[in-house]
């Protein structure tokens, strides 16, 4: 399941088929976010909670709006992949404020290793498309343009037979440091200026890298066949 380096393709659009997802308008809705995490510890942990979207609430059009950010997965399932990929048993799960496409789940294993899952929401996209086009362009950002990106460690696709899941989902390290609006006011000016600098760097290893060949497309690798 891990990531092996593989040549990569754009594509200028998803290939069309029936039953994909668009992505729903926020405008749609009066959308009220909440922060906060949700701790759910040992194999009989609270299953609603992790398949449901609870960062948030709409004033209209709730239950649709729900509907599109509610997917189940086998939980056991999840801890027993990561504990194969960690070395280690997975002995709990904390669910991390979510955006309105992926749930983020911490998983935390015996000896203080910590890794993250994401797992889509219906409301991303096709799933034939999603998780593979995001480890795809993680990859290509890590070890092409070298930009610091978490080290995506599995991933998976419904259409596999090896995935017991039930869902997609990427195990990914979880990069350590602090949010920006943490730290900002305490900042010198000396730092502000390097920090816009390595941002700029950043943008520009994007913009040579992609220009050409990329956008405003989505990256895939060349065959899913042989990744495993």
């Amino acid at each position: 399941m891990g990531i092996l380096h593989r040549p990569f393709r754009p594509f200028n659009q998803f290939p069309k088929r029936q039953g994909i997802i668009k992505r729903s308008v926020l405008g749609q809705g009066i959308f009220r976010r909440f922060a906060g995490s949700t701790n759910t510890h040992g194999p009989n942990a609270t299953r609603n909670n992790l398949f449901c979207y609870t960062s948030g609430r709409w004033l209209y059009d709730e239950h649709s709006q729900l509907s599109r950010r509610y997917v189940e997965f086998d939980v056991q399932a999840l801890q027993a992949h990561a504990s194969r990929v960690l070395g280690t048993r997975c002995i709990g799960i904390t669910k991390l404020p979510e955006g309105l496409y992926n749930k983020v789940l911490s998983l935390e294993m015996e000896g203080g290793a910590e890794v993250l899952a994401r797992i889509p929401n219906p409301s991303a996209g096709h799933p034939e498309f999603v998780v593979s086009s995001e480890v795809a362009t993680l990859d290509f950002l890590r070890n092409v343009l070298d930009i610091p990106v978490p080290n995506v460690l599995a991933w998976s696709l419904p259409s596999l037979e090896s995935n017991s899941v039930g869902a997609e989902y990427i195990l990914m390290e979880r990069v350590n440091g602090r949010q920006l609006s943490e730290v900002w006011a305490t900042l010198s000016e000396t730092q502000r200026f390097g920090l816009v600098k390595s941002l700029v760097e950043i943008e520009r290893k994007l913009y040579k890298g992609s220009v050409s060949t990329l956008i405003p497309c989505s990256v895939f690798y060349e065959s899913l066949r042989d990744i495993s």
